[in-house]
């Protein structure tokens, strides 16, 4: 363990420790110009001695402009253009799936009770399945863009707000009762 003493204002102090001498420096007893002797032999300024600097770790790599596009096998660039691949084929089957289910509930085919009857009312219906599938999809591209740029997930939280409003229009459609009378009630108002 390296014993150190330092010369100061003419005065000698010490033996100090490398950790104790740091201290004295950092709390402006001693400055790192000031004359020292950690070998009994020769005078250098403090922050000559061997080993009284700590060393800093390296600094990190540099970060380039792919580092933000490969943001793991859920977030990054690949992982987006499968998932938003399987959210247009699945708003696609859900869409199909959904008309199947009211082709075969007007049918008489299936029979269904309670308030999921009202999602096969009418083939309009049909339209709930793929935006939700989509509004899905946007959530997933909220939380991508939300580390990269402030504004651009501001513009996805707005498109998540039109697509839910979108949804709902649709799903009001699909509960208008269309006959002889084509008056404008409420429900045909708020879709104009």
């Amino acid at each position: 363990m390296i014993k150190v003493f330092v010369l100061a204002n003419g005065n000698n102090y010490g033996p100090y420790t490398l950790d104790k001498l740091r201290l004295h420096v950092k709390s402006g007893n001693f400055v790192e110009t000031n004359l020292s002797c950690h070998d009994g032999e020769n005078w250098i300024p403090i922050h000559e001695i061997p080993g009284f600097r700590e060393e800093l770790p390296p600094p990190p790599p540099k970060v380039e402009s792919d580092d933000f596009t490969r943001r793991g096998w859920l977030l990054g660039d690949i992982a987006d253009k499968r998932i938003k691949s399987f959210t247009v084929y699945g708003a696609l089957l859900g869409f199909l799936g959904h008309l199947l289910l009211w082709f075969s509930y007007v049918n008489g085919w299936i029979k269904i009770e309670g308030e999921t009857a009202n999602l096969l009312l009418s083939p309009f219906s049909a339209l709930y399945t793929p935006f939700s599938v989509l509004l899905a999809y946007e959530a997933y591209q909220l939380i991508r863009e939300i580390p990269t740029s402030f504004s651009n997930s501001v513009g996805k939280q707005f498109e998540i707000v039109t697509l839910l409003v979108v949804r709902d229009i649709f799903k009001g459609l699909s509960e208008i009762k269309f006959g002889d009378d084509w008056s404008l009630d409420g429900n045909l108002n708020l879709l104009l």
